[in-house]
């Protein structure tokens, strides 16, 4: 029996006894976790102003939620254009799992 649970941006979907699927707004498949019943548990049992629970600092499975779900959805400064002055400067910028190259070309724009 397939239940829906939404919470913020992400839907959650019971696809299983202990397997939940979440999808991020676009609609794409972000993570299967497992154990979200605990997950959800923590969630509803945060007191506001207080800190959270250990695991949402040291779990890697709520880390990749985070990450696909709220990290990699939305922009993210990566610079500004005057820390690229000259043709072929350039500079790394490293996200989550994922770096870019950004680069001023020959012609002097911008690109990654």
């Amino acid at each position: 029996m397939k239940r829906e649970f939404r919470h913020s941006a992400v839907t959650i979907y019971n696809i299983g006894k202990t397997y939940w699927q979440f999808r991020s707004p676009s609609g794409r498949v972000s993570a299967i976790m497992h154990d979200t019943r605990s997950i959800r548990e923590l969630i509803a049992c945060q007191k506001p102003g207080w800190s959270l629970e250990q695991r949402f600092y040291t779990d890697p499975e709520i880390y990749q939620l985070e990450l696909d779900c709220i990290v990699m959805q939305n922009w993210t400064f990566a610079g500004h254009q005057s820390q690229l002055p000259e043709a072929g400067d350039f500079k790394v910028f490293n996200i989550a799992n994922e770096s870019a190259i950004i680069v001023r070309s020959q012609s002097g724009e911008i690109k990654a």
